[in-house]
C-alpha cells in the first residue's frame, strides 16, 4: 500500500523524449520503492514515438503525465520543478533505474532543507558494471569543501543519484539555452545555496548503452556549458574542477582547441592540476600522493603563466 499524501515528501521528475523501450522499466523501479510518499511527474517533451502511451498505460495515481511541445530536457525539468509538490526533488532520466530502497536511503539521511543528499551509483556497460566512486565512508561537505571533494573523486553527483530541496531547485532552474552538461551548470549554481551529505550506498544504475545526451554536436559547441566556465581567483578547488571540465572540452572539440586556450588563457594551469590529481587518484600510491601535494602547492603559490 502506498501513501496518498496531498503534499508528498519527494517529487520525482522524469523528462521524457522518445524512450518507449525504457520508460516503463524506469517507472516500475520507482513504483516498487520501499518508501512510498512521493509523486512522479513525467514531462513528455514532444516525443514522436509511443513513450507517452507507455506511461498512460500504467494505472497509478502517483503518476502525473504532462505533455509539452519539444523544448529540450532542461525545459522539461523546469516544467517539473514548477509543478512539484514535494519538499524534495529527485531528477530521474527515462532510461535509468532506481534501487529498491533508494528513496528510503535518501530520506533516512536528510539533515535539513539546505542540504543536498547524494549517493553512489552503478555504471553499467555492455560488458561490465561497477560503482562509480570507490568511496566507503559518508561525508558532509560545506560550501568550501564541496569542490575539493569533487576534485579528489570523493564526491560526484549525476542525475538520479541525489535529492535536492525544491526551494533550491526553484532558485537555480536549468539553463534552457544549454544542450550539453546543463546538469553540471545546474549543480554548480545550486552548490552556492547548499551543503552536501554524501553516502556510499548505491541508489541507482546508469546504463551507458542508453546514453545519448553526451553525444557531441560539433556545430552546437556554443550550447555546451564547457564554454562558459567561471573561473575565479579566490576559489582554488573550484577552479580545479573547472580545469577538469576544460580538459573534457579540449578532448571533445579538437577543432576549437585554440579558441578554448584563448578563452581560458589565464586558467590553463588548472587543467594541468586536474590531470595530476586524476592520475594520482587513479594510481593511489603514497609516493605519488606526496608528489601531487608538492606540485599542487607550487601551483597555488606560484603562477607560472603570470605576466
Amino acid at each position: 500500500m502506498h501513501m496518498n499524501s496531498m503534499t508528498p515528501s519527494i517529487s520525482i521528475i522524469v523528462p521524457l523524449y522518445n524512450k518507449e523501450h525504457t520508460i516503463r522499466n524506469t517507472l516500475e523501479t520507482v513504483l516498487t520503492q520501499s518508501y512510498t510518499d512521493y509523486e512522479i511527474i513525467v514531462i513528455n517533451d514532444g516525443s514522436t514515438d509511443q513513450s507517452a502511451a507507455k506511461v498512460a498505460e500504467i494505472n497509478d495515481n502517483r503518476i502525473n503525465l504532462v505533455c509539452q511541445s519539444n523544448a529540450g530536457v532542461s525545459s522539461a525539468r523546469n516544467n517539473g520543478i514548477m509543478r512539484a509538490k514535494g519538499k524534495w526533488i529527485l531528477f530521474l532520466d527515462a532510461d535509468d533505474t532506481l534501487m529498491p530502497d533508494a528513496l528510503k536511503t535518501f530520506m533516512d539521511n536528510i539533515i535539513d532543507d539546505e542540504t543536498i543528499v547524494a549517493a553512489n551509483f552503478l555504471v553499467k556497460t555492455p560488458t561490465e558494471q561497477y560503482k562509480f566512486l570507490p568511496v566507503k565512508k559518508s561525508g558532509i561537505y560545506n560550501h568550501a569543501e564541496i569542490y575539493k571533494a569533487w576534485a579528489f573523486k570523493r564526491l560526484f553527483l549525476r542525475t538520479g543519484s541525489f535529492i535536492i530541496p525544491t526551494d533550491i531547485a526553484r532558485k537555480e532552474p536549468y539553463n534552457e539555452s544549454l544542450l550539453r552538461f546543463e546538469d553540471l551548470d545546474f549543480l554548480f549554481r545550486s552548490f552556492s545555496h547548499a551543503r552536501i551529505k554524501f553516502i556510499p550506498d548505491i541508489v541507482m544504475a546508469y546504463e551507458t548503452s542508453f546514453a545519448d545526451a553526451s553525444k557531441i554536436n560539433q556545430q552546437k559547441w556554443d550550447k555546451d556549458y564547457l564554454f562558459y566556465l567561471r573561473f575565479t581567483s579566490k576559489q582554488f578547488w573550484k577552479n580545479c574542477v573547472y580545469g577538469d571540465c576544460l580538459n573534457i572540452a579540449l578532448n571533445s572539440y579538437p577543432a576549437k582547441q585554440k579558441e578554448l586556450e584563448s578563452l581560458y588563457a589565464g586558467n590553463l594551469k588548472y587543467a594541468i592540476i586536474a590531470k595530476i590529481i586524476n592520475y594520482s587518484t587513479l594510481l593511489n600510491k603514497k609516493g605519488i600522493k606526496k608528489c601531487r601535494k608538492k606540485i599542487i602547492f607550487f601551483f597555488k603559490k606560484c603562477n607560472p603563466w603570470s605576466k
